[in-house]
């Protein structure tokens, strides 16, 4: 049920310890910055700062080592079921939309290097 509601129930999938990446693919996807429209629509500076990050709040909860080290060895099989799937449709998109970083700074869909 959650492979067909991945598949069916979600245009679009991106993965977040691959940001760039999916930005750029929903650029691609939906967007497409370099059509003949005339509207400027290329990504913009902003979608690559980092907003409401972890480091902006402080935690409610006071984790020992001891708990972090369960956290770092727990496997729910489901979860890694699911999320594998989630990123063979993610990797299936970036090769139909021809989506590379190359690619990406070729349309100016990267962030910039400070």
């Amino acid at each position: 049920l959650a492979k067909q509601r991945l598949r069916k129930g979600f245009q679009y999938i991106g993965i977040t310890n691959r940001y760039e990446e999916s930005v750029c693919l929903f650029y691609f996807k939906f967007i497409k910055p370099w059509d003949d429209s005339g509207t400027d629509q290329s990504c913009l500076p902003v979608v690559f700062e980092p907003i409401n990050t972890a480091a902006d709040h402080e935690s409610q909860f006071n984790f020992t080592d001891e708990d972090w080290a369960y956290f770092e060895e727990y496997d729910d099989e489901v979860d890694r079921k699911t999320y594998n799937y989630a990123l063979e449709l993610f990797e299936a998109d970036l090769r139909r939309y021809g989506v590379t970083r190359d690619a990406c700074v070729a349309k100016d869909c990267w962030p910039k290097k400070s």
